[in-house]
């Protein structure tokens, strides 16, 4: 039986490539070309390493780990709760029952609360898209087709992922309706 690994896609373009379009959807540039380039390479490097970081696999791999470790405490509060073991351990079965409620918390965080789940790379794509056009370019920040805003978070997501072409639209929105509120 042949087993399939999946892995992210690679990119079909470089990440200077991608950081020339992002810099050419700015439009009329507030600081120098340059110094604007370095930035969005600056951030784009963050935004890989914490897009992992936040990545669904990585939260996943919590639960599970959340799970395996709260799994192994009841265990162990169950075999320090005998009858016959010593007094003290009123005290360790306190502190194990609040390591579970630990475990617990982290299961319950990353657990899918019904309706779509949230791209969390995607939104974290869209807030730092907002943050660069604010930064960097004197156009308009909307949602709207034709506007940069949606192109350069389908850009950066791009450069997270490898994954052109995404469409991006709920995730600007959600980061358009929350600097709104």
């Amino acid at each position: 039986m042949e087993q399939v690994i999946s892995t992210a896609p690679e990119p079909t373009r470089s990440l200077d490539e991608i950081v020339d379009d992002i810099v050419l959807e700015f439009g009329d540039l507030i600081l120098p070309e340059a110094t604007t380039r370095a930035e969005v390479m600056s951030l784009v490097s963050r935004l890989d390493a914490g897009a992992r970081k936040g990545s669904r696999e990585q939260r996943r791999a919590e639960v599970d780990h959340a799970q395996s470790i709260d799994g192994l405490l009841a265990e162990l509060e169950l075999r320090l709760a005998d009858p016959l073991a010593p007094r003290f351990n009123k005290r360790l079965i306190s502190g194990i029952g609040q390591m579970r409620e630990a475990c617990q918390r982290i299961q319950m965080l990353f657990q899918p609360k019904g309706g779509r789940e949230v791209n969390h790379v995607k939104r974290l794509c869209a807030s730092s898209a907002f943050y660069l056009m604010q930064m960097f370019s004197r156009r308009p920040i909307s949602g709207s087709a034709g506007n940069p805003f949606p192109a350069v978070t389908e850009l950066l997501f791009e450069a997270v992922t490898g994954e052109p072409d995404a469409n991006c639209k709920r995730a600007c929105d959600a980061i358009l309706r929350r600097r709104r509120d």
